[in-house]
This record gives structure tokens, sequence and C-alpha cells, in this order.
């Protein structure tokens, strides 16, 4: 990927910032409204809610997404103090509700007090499943042999969650098949599955020490579950998410107990399931935590989340613990079969965001979208929060993708232009 030191840097943001006012103007880019590849849908969660997980899966012939478990204060995380762990957040509702969205193309779009035509609005309908056997945040799903299981997370203690629950959906009935063993007990990691055989990946021990194994777990008789390791990750991560595209998976961002979660990871780990060996690629441009990573059409999206404030060489005054967290509203894309395998910066989403759920659409006439349920906004420093949100957005990731490659051909010929100006300018005074 092409890098810039700051100095150039700051010569080309200054000579097209006129250019991006103007895109501001138009109101595409301005943070809080829609966009050409961004909009909300008319449809709610049933509650405001974070910290869940969501899985596409099969009721019969038809599939929807299901959203399992997370917090649903309205208060999200909130601040705390205490004598032992000094300044913390927590979360004071965790729930054991269970979601299912059918997404629908609408054939009309509300305007107001009229409804107007208008192709590819989305909309959708919730319906309420069988509530979880037990409470949980910050865990994951994962699809086996049909049937949705939760790996690890959180409980309304704090506690990690051991219990694996499976859901069936022909039957509307959980079952708790398994219980991970202490040594694989984790939360804020990543899953997928291949064949019967769930991945759970990195992620926090009890004590929010990040951690880099690699657990199989074989669910092929699921009354006999068998455990073993994988090679580990090459950085030890929580707060992660994984995408598994091309028989590759891909796990990127996080952060570490190591420099005391100051700093989120930008690298981005590969795995090759033939020789089931981590290896790096490209860094993301906007490394963070609790950023969802969607794989659709062949291509990796990597979507908002947290980062923190550099408090290094600063002489200002140390800010609240909860101000030291930016949210991030920043959209990326990878494809992993491009000749450049560059990251590449899209249209930043309406509403900065992080803990919430993403999941691909796919759809036969188009090529697909990529919905985001909840999660939680930036610190309000009125209740000490970071409050959570019912709203869900609909991206058009390809339309978005399409727009941000021609800009980037436009964009670099400008750079070229803007280079041979600054090299004659340097040639004048000598330099």
């Amino acid at each position: 990927m092409v890098r810039y030191n700051p100095i150039i840097l700051s010569l080309l943001t200054s000579t097209f910032a006129h250019e991006a006012s103007e895109e501001h103007d138009h109101g595409l880019y301005r943070a809080g409204t829609l966009s050409e590849s961004w909009s909300y849908i008319e449809v709610d969660l049933p509650t405001s809610l974070s910290d869940a997980d969501e899985s596409i899966l099969m009721f019969g012939n038809k599939k929807r997404i299901v959203i399992t478990g997370g917090c649903d204060s309205p208060l999200g995380n909130e601040y705390k103090e205490s004598p032992e762990w000094g300044g913390y957040f927590e979360c004071s509702s965790i729930v054991n509700k269970t979601y299912a969205f059918d997404p629908k193309r609408m054939a009309t779009a509300s305007m107001g007090s009229s409804s107007v035509p208008q192709e590819g609005v989305w909309g959708g309908e919730f319906e309420e499943l069988a509530d979880m056997p037990r409470a949980r945040a910050r865990h994951v799903n994962a699809v086996v042999d049909g049937k949705l299981c939760l790996f690890g997370g959180r409980d309304a203690f704090d506690g990690i969650v051991a219990e694996v629950d499976c859901y069936d959906p022909d039957t509307n009935i959980w079952s708790t098949p398994t219980t991970l063993p202490d040594d694989y007990l984790t939360s804020d990691a990543a899953a997928f599955t291949r064949d019967s055989t769930v991945y759970l990946i990195g992620g926090y021990d009890g004590y929010y020490t990040a951690l880099d194994r690699v657990a199989l777990i074989d669910m092929t008789d699921m009354d006999n579950v068998q455990y073993s390791w994988n090679p580990t990750l090459l950085d030890e991560r929580g707060d992660i998410d994984v995408v598994f595209v091309n028989d590759k998976a891909y796990v990127a961002g996080g952060y570490t107990h190591a420099n005391n979660y100051s700093t989120p990871f930008d690298s981005v780990e590969q795995m090759d399931m033939t020789t089931q060996q981590w290896s790096f690629v490209d860094n993301l441009n906007n490394g963070g935590g609790d950023q969802q990573y969607v794989g659709l059409n062949g291509k990796i999206y990597a979507i908002g989340g947290e980062t923190k404030l550099n408090q290094q060489n600063s002489d200002t005054e140390v800010p609240h613990l909860g101000e030291i967290s930016t949210i991030l509203d920043v959209v990326e894309v990878y494809d992993p079969n491009a000749a450049d395998n560059e990251w590449i910066v899209l249209e930043d989403m309406p509403q900065a965001l992080f803990r919430f759920a993403a999941a691909e659409w796919e759809t036969s006439d188009d090529e697909g979208v990529i919905f985001v349920f909840g999660g939680q906004v930036g610190f309000d420093p009125d209740c000490e929060c970071f409050r959570t949100t019912n709203k869900v957005m609909v991206f058009e990731a390809s339309n978005a993708y399409v727009k941000a490659t021609a800009h980037s051909s436009g964009f670099m010929m400008g750079v070229g232009s803007f280079f041979a100006l600054a090299l004659g300018v340097m040639t004048l005074i000598g330099v």
C-alpha cells in the first residue's frame, strides 16, 4: 500500500481540501446523514441492543438473519468506579433474547405523509424466537449442520459463559450439547465453521488477557464433542471478528493487554486452510477494536469500530476515561483476488458505531447488501456512557466499491499532477 510521510500527507490534504469540502456540501459524507450507499430502514430492532452476534440461518428453504443475546440497556456501557478496579465500563442488562430478521425489498418508500415508488429500498420484519437458555453478551455465533451454536461471552456478573447453547430452527428449541473446558473459555473472540468443526479464535480470558489460541471444536457428533488446538495467531488479540472467504480465514484489528489496550491493531492475519498457518496481509488503514468484518461477493468489508486517543507526548490534561475512546465511522474493503491486495477506504457510515452486529445478504438479482444492527454510539458525558441504538442500516457495498475505485483513479491522476507541481517548486527554490 502507498503510504506518505506526515509532511507530504499535509500537502496532499491541503491541496485537495477544496474538493473534499464540495463533497461535504452535497451531503454525501456528512456524519449523521444518509448517502448514496447507506440508508436506515424503517423497521427498528425490538430493543436497543449492542454486544450481540448474528448468523445467517436456514428455516426450511428460507434464510433469515438471527441475532442473539447482547446488552439491551439504553445506556449501553456505563462508567463505574471501584476501589479495586478504578474506572471501568459495564452494561447493566444482559439478555437471553433471540430475534430473526427477514429482509424484504420494499415497493415504496415513505416520504412524510405519502408513499412514493422507489426501487431498491429495503425493509423487513423481526420475529422473536425462543429465549436462549441463559443471557450472554460479547459471545460468538457459529452455524453447525443447520443449528446455531453460541460460544463464550460474558454473563451479568462479567463471568465467561462456559455452556455451549445450540438452537434448532426446525423445532424452535435450544439445547446445551457441551460445556467449554476451562482452557477454552473466552469472550470477545471470533468464530467460523468449516464442515462440522468450529474454529474459536482469540478473544480474552476471564481476566481480559488477550489470547492467540485457536481452538478446534469438532461437533460432528454433538453427543461427543471433541476439542483440540490449531496453530496460534501471530498476535494475541481480543475484540475481534473473522471472515472466511475463498477457503481462507481473515482476522483483523482488536486490542491486547500488552499495551494496556491503548492502541488497536491495524494488522490483518490470514490462515490458509491447507497449511493451517497464519500470515500477515496488508494492514488496515484504520485499525480498531469491536469492528465488524463481513464477506460479500469474495470481498472483505471492515466497518466501524473503536480506537483510542493517543495520550503520548501530550501536555494537555488527561481526559475522562470515556473520552479517550474514539468511535469510528470508517469503512474499508479488501479484495483477496485483486492484484494489489490493498485495503481501500470507502464511503463513511452515517453514524459512528461500534459493538454492533453486521451480516451480508446475498440476492439473486443484484450484488447483495450488508445489514448493520444496533451497536453503541460515541461517549455521552451527560450519562457517562456509550448509549445503545435500535436502528438498522443497510449498506450498498458494491455501489460504494465502484464509486471508491473510480474516484481513486481520478485521485491518483490528481496526485501525479500535484507531485509534478511540487517538484517544479522544489527545483525553483533549490531544494
